[in-house]
This record gives structure tokens, sequence and C-alpha cells, in this order.
């Protein structure tokens, strides 16, 4: 397995994992080409793909701004802990539940994210 950061989505596991996301949804769920592709992906997550995608890959779900709700950040704050991930990953994740606004893409890449 490679890591080139210890941010959310810089591992070689962590892209497997987008793929699959990907796969599962039947679109592209990260590095949008553009405005609409990512309005897209949100668009289909809100409108009924099944809650266990969201809930299975919650990590995708702000960046794209889908819906991500009270029972979903509740248990993704209580498996952040459990998950083999970096220490890095694992902050940016916490600071997502409490600052993520349902709707409004998080971009975990952003700076200072």
């Amino acid at each position: 397995m490679g890591y080139w950061g210890e941010k959310i989505f810089q591992s070689d596991t962590a892209l497997d994992l987008i793929d699959e996301i990907s796969s599962d949804a039947g679109f592209e769920l990260y590095m949008f080409d553009n405005d609409a592709a990512e309005n897209a992906a949100r668009d289909v997550l809100n409108s009924g793909l099944p809650a266990t995608l969201v809930t299975k890959h919650a990590a995708d779900a702000p960046d794209t701004g889908a819906i991500v709700n009270a029972d979903q950040r509740t248990m993704v704050k209580t498996l952040i802990p459990k998950i083999a991930t970096p220490d890095a990953a694992k902050k940016q994740m916490t600071v997502a539940l409490r600052v993520y606004k349902s709707g409004e893409p998080y971009h975990f890449d952003s700076p200072g994210k």
C-alpha cells in the first residue's frame, strides 16, 4: 500500500475505495472535470441513491455536497477512531463532520482542510 500523504484520499487504498464507490454509484465521484459533473454527482446522491452508499462511503459525501443526515454523521463519528488510516486523515474527517453543511461541496484537498 502506498501513501504519498497522510490526509484523506492520499493513499492507494483510498483511491481504490473511490474507484469502488464510483463503480457502485455508476459515475465518477472524485476529481470532477467541471462543476456540472460535480453537480450531477450531488444530484444523484441526493435523489435516492441507496442510503447505504452514502453510509458505506461517508467520506465521499461531503466532497460532492451530498446530504448527510444526523444519524450518518453519528455513525461516522463512532467509526473514525476504528479505521486504519493516518491520524491526519482522521482529523480531516472529524473537522468535516463538525463544519460540513449538507448541500455545499466540502473539498478535503483544499488548503487548510
